[in-house]
């Protein structure tokens, strides 16, 4: 089945859910993003309340990947902070986890998030080549050698990029963006995997509209889409799936700072797009 393209929907308009589909955590909020209603794999907001505790050892039998929107969740030794992420392979042990002040989470799973308890020392539950289990954005450079078609008009300067992951095996990657204002970015793209991107602040403008904080896309392969801008700067989350990231690059379309708001989105989520989001929080 896959899910459906949705490009793009600002998560704010979105409603909290009691609860989390799978089981493992009744006593959390979440909004769904997006969804495989065949596989159930999807994209999150995980919202923890204040005081928040799981005390028992337990794993999950999928992938769980995470980046901190607000407060701070802590698992096992690490306290994962505003602007922190980790990725957690399947069967990776719980010893304990805690949100003392509560907290907003980006996450993905890779399929129905099912909780098993478990042993501390159960380490041989997961892949451990796969796991990310602590990365800092501030601790990390950010890289502004940008490859590009030197053929396209792919417009390369005033942008970088972080990389969060890379899957060993199948090369699939999640990273973070950054732009500097009033970049343009030249071209129409089309990349043979999935892309999925959520707005962390700034702005980004093009073909559906402008893009504020918490706008998240999830886009199919081969998928024309751009050319792309952002006037103010931007700072953007991304994950691609089904391989790694290849772009081709087209030279066409036209450009507008003023974009309207025109949406592409499943009909369960059309109602909450009637009207173009106008504020400025994350999620």
């Amino acid at each position: 089945m896959g899910r459906p393209h949705i490009e793009f929907i600002q998560s704010q308009v979105l409603p909290w859910r009691k609860g989390l589909y799978g089981g493992a955590r009744p006593d959390v909020h979440h909004k769904i993003l997006s969804i495989d209603k065949k596989n159930l794999d999807s994209s999150l907001l995980v919202r923890y309340p204040e005081r928040w505790k799981r005390a028992k050892t337990e794993h999950l039998l999928v992938d769980e990947e995470i980046y901190v929107l607000d407060g701070e969740l802590t698992i096992n030794d690490h306290v994962y902070k505003k602007d922190t992420y980790a990725h957690f392979p399947a069967g990776y042990v719980r010893r304990r986890a805690s949100a003392k002040n509560g907290a907003v989470v980006l996450t993905f799973y890779s399929g129905k998030p099912t909780a098993r308890a478990g042993k501390p020392e159960d380490k041989k539950l997961y892949d451990a080549k796969r796991l990310v289990e602590y990365h800092n954005i501030y601790d990390v450079a950010w890289s502004q050698k940008i490859k590009r078609d030197p053929k396209s008009k792919f417009n390369a300067q005033g942008i970088s990029l972080q990389i969060l992951r890379t899957d060993p095996y199948t090369k699939e990657r999640t990273w973070l963006f950054g732009s500097t204002g009033f970049w343009e970015g030249g071209n129409v793209e089309i990349h043979p995997v999935v892309e999925e991107s959520y707005m962390l602040s700034g702005s980004m403008v093009g073909t559906y509209g402008e893009r504020k904080p918490g706008g998240y896309f999830w886009r199919p392969p081969g998928l024309e889409h751009g050319p792309l801008g952002s006037s103010m700067g931007c700072f953007m989350f991304f994950r691609c799936l089904g391989g790694p990231l290849t772009t081709k690059f087209i030279d066409k379309g036209t450009y507008s700072w003023y974009p309207k708001y025109r949406p592409t989105l499943p009909r369960d989520l059309r109602p909450y797009a009637k009207k173009a989001y106008t504020g400025n929080r994350t999620y």
